[in-house]
């Protein structure tokens, strides 16, 4: 009986240690489990984030969300043209620079502020002769048309100067309609 009694115990004793070396076993290996999947997610994040399309991602969703705080703008593309100008009449470039669009903004404020009093004043006078466009198909955008007539000179495009012969060019004025159903100076 004591034979029986010492051979159950060596039995149980032996399983233990061998249900701890298992343990460990499985222990280790879920280890290194957790670590490799660790690295491959941490390799990926790296890749993902530092991708272009990622980016591309973070920079849209700025945007979005800068034109969904944005509250200047008209109901309509004509009170926007209105808000736009009257801003100009009373020197307010900061607030002229809001009705562009929100991604243009900065752009649009460095050209006003660069131009001369004459030049916003004739930037007003273009606007206001400008006629809406009835054949734009697009709900969202609206094209407005003038026609400017051109002694002679040049442009800077690219560094490079071009000339500019005598003439009438037609010129346009383009709003879109933003998230927050505001019309937004597209071009000017």
């Amino acid at each position: 009986m004591l034979l029986v009694v010492c051979y159950r115990l060596n039995i149980t004793v032996m399983s233990i240690k061998m249900n701890k070396t298992a343990l460990k076993f499985f222990g280790i290996a879920l280890l290194f489990v957790l670590v490799g999947a660790g690295i491959v997610w941490g390799v990926d994040y790296y890749q993902r984030v530092r991708s272009p399309e990622y980016q591309v991602e973070l920079e849209m969703k700025k945007l979005e969300a800068a034109a969904k705080a944005d509250t200047y703008g008209g109901s309509t593309p004509e009170e926007t043209l209105a808000l736009f100008i009257d801003a100009l009449k009373k020197g307010d470039i900061d607030l002229a620079s809001k009705y562009f669009v929100v991604d243009e903004q900065e752009n649009g404020k460095k050209e006003l502020v660069a131009l001369s009093g004459t030049q916003v004043q004739n930037i007003i006078n273009d606007i206001l002769v400008a006629k809406k466009n009835s054949n734009s198909q697009e709900k969202d955008k609206a094209v407005f048309e003038y026609t400017k007539q051109v002694q002679s000179g040049f442009t800077e495009v690219g560094g490079k100067k071009i000339d500019i012969p005598f003439g009438n060019y037609l010129q346009t004025v383009v709003l879109v309609k933003n998230i927050n159903n505001r019309w937004k100076i597209l071009e000017l």
